[in-house]
Formats: structure tokens, C-alpha cells, sequence
């Protein structure tokens, strides 16, 4: 698949209709989703990785990389810790959260003395997930349900991360940065430059993955 790369001057924005999703299996839902747009994003320097969740009957391909795992499971697992209490008082049972992965773009300045790599400020693509979080439900129709419209939604990722030839230009053949976070949750999200992942894959700053 050939990739067309261009200077983005808008966001793309992908977003889907709401899942409503079991807190049992809201960790495995998420990630699922995340780590599928980062494998199809990564277009470097990546080995897949298949994973299949045997509570849902779920398969995905994601990064064989650890550093990239710990951010995602760091990211959804304190996003899920701060939702969880609110979706469960009953005034707040039918509120819909949002959970969005950023990709934004390495440019390269010039000074006086020597160029550095920086990122810009302005997301070039976002994917905003829907979730409406409910009590377990322990009916197995309930279970195929929500196993059926997971396959569907992870379907339509895969569809949309492969669809959009308009990519903007690589730095140094390194992986576009990425930011996880929710607009409505109050937490102090780190900027898409100190994600903590810079000087860790690879060691340099001008070799890196993600950041």
C-alpha cells in the first residue's frame, strides 16, 4: 500500500458512533482499538504482534514494542480509574466519554548553529471513541452483543487507517508522535513532546519512535 506524503494543513478527524461497553471489558475494548490505529500508524521500525482476547473472541495486531504497551496500558488504565466512579451513580449511567489518540508532526527548524526536530502544536489526524459504560450484564446475548459490534467497530478502524493516503512527511524515517487523552477528564495530559518516550526506544533524541 503506497502512502502519498503531503504538508497537512487540517486535522482529519475520525470519529465513531458510541459502544456501549461493560466495565468487565472496557480495558480490553479500548485497547484493542488503540493499538491498532498506533500499529497502522507506525510505519516504521515496527514487528506486529497478534493478540486475541478470548472473553470476546477479539483479534488484533499491535506493536511488538513495550515502551509503546506501557504508555497505552498506562494512558487507558488511569483514563478508566477516574470513569469508572462517575458511570456508576445513577445520574451519570447514560453519559457518553470520550477517548482520543492524537498524531501530530515532527518538523525540522534551522538556527544559527544546528537544526533540531520539533513538534507541532496542531494534531494532523485524530480518532475519537464514543463509550457509554454500563454494570456487567452477565446474559451471554448481552456478551455476543457487544463481541459483534467490537469486531464491527475494529473493522471500520481498520478500514479508516488504511484508506487515507495523505500522510504527512516522515523525519528521519521516525514514527509520528502520538498523544492518548479525554477533553473532558481533568487531567494534566502530557504535551505530545514529553509523552516520555523520546530518549527511551532508541535511545537518542534523533532516534526515536513515539513520543
Amino acid at each position: 500500500f503506497l502512502h502519498t506524503f503531503v504538508v497537512m494543513n487540517e486535522t482529519r478527524k475520525v470519529e465513531f458512533p458510541t459502544l456501549t461497553v461493560e466495565e468487565r471489558y472496557l480495558k480490553m475494548c479500548l485497547k484493542c482499538l488503540v493499538h491498532t490505529i498506533l500499529f497502522h500508524r507506525a510505519l516504521t521500525r515496527t514487528n506486529p504482534e497478534d493478540v486475541h482476547e478470548e472473553l470476546l473472541d477479539l483479534s488484533y495486531v499491535r506493536c511488538a514494542d513495550t515502551a509503546i504497551a506501557n504508555v497505552v496500558d498506562s494512558k487507558i488504565d488511569n483514563w478508566v480509574k477516574r470513569v469508572i466512579p462517575k458511570s456508576s451513580t445513577p445520574s451519570t449511567n447514560v453519559h457518553v466519554w470520550q477517548l482520543m489518540t492524537s498524531f501530530f508532526e515532527k518538523q525540522t527548524t534551522t538556527g544559527w548553529f544546528k537544526s533540531q526536530i520539533e513538534v507541532n502544536s496542531t494534531p494532523w489526524e485524530t480518532w475519537t471513541f464514543n463509550i457509554r459504560i454500563i454494570p456487567l450484564d452477565f446474559t451471554q446475548e448481552r456478551k455476543q452483543t457487544l463481541a459483534t459490534e467490537m469486531r464491527q467497530l475494529h473493522l471500520s478502524v481498520l478500514q479508516k487507517s488504511i484508506t487515507s493516503s495523505r500522510l504527512p512527511p516522515l523525519q528521519h524515517d521516525n514514527p509520528y508522535p502520538f498523544k492518548i487523552d479525554s477533553p473532558e477528564i481533568a487531567e494534566k495530559w502530557n504535551s505530545p513532546s514529553g509523552l516520555g518516550l523520546w530518549d527511551t526506544v532508541f535511545g537518542t533524541p534523533t532516534d526515536t519512535i513515539f513520543a
